[in-house]
């Protein structure tokens, strides 16, 4: 019983700390972001190499919650993408936000049978190692905006 009230607290607080970032600043907000897509890269990667015991899926809440948080992530590196002028991120940015988008968006709508087709099974280090890479894409398009802003 009180094990509950604790998992659902952690739960909620970091629900919670997943949004935070988005009430910040642009530079903020992809520091944040990239750093939150690191954090979850690396668990996801952890986990499945048998080195944690922690599974962000076991948690519905939370793992709907990060779901939607890597879908923003998407978005922020697709906009940031097509902003970018002639930048050799340019077209990674932009081919990682859809990428992001769609294996995060279609197996989360056929888990809630809004669709009846599946992206074929594929390790979920693979998603772990894509969330690591995005991370760092948005890390790096913070020096980007830095550069904009002197010019």
């Amino acid at each position: 019983m009180a094990g509950d009230i604790v998992v659902s607290i952690v739960t909620i607080l970091v629900v919670i700390a997943l949004f935070v970032p988005m009430l910040f600043s642009r530079r903020l907000h992809y520091a944040l972001g990239g750093i939150i897509l690191l954090a979850i890269g690396t668990l996801t990667i952890l986990f499945e190499s048998g080195k944690t015991g922690f599974d962000v899926g076991e948690y519905p809440i939370l793992h709907y919650a990060v779901y939607f948080f890597i879908v923003l992530a998407g978005k922020d590196l697709l906009k940031e993408g097509f902003k970018e002028k002639e930048s050799v991120l340019k077209y990674p940015s932009i081919v990682l936000g859809i990428v992001l988008v769609v294996l995060t968006t279609i197996p989360t709508l056929n888990k809630l049978h809004v669709i009846d087709w599946a992206i074929p099974k594929y390790s979920p280090i693979i998603d772990g190692i894509l969330y690591v890479v995005s991370g760092v894409f948005l890390l790096v398009g913070i020096f980007t905006l830095f550069a904009e802003h002197k010019e």
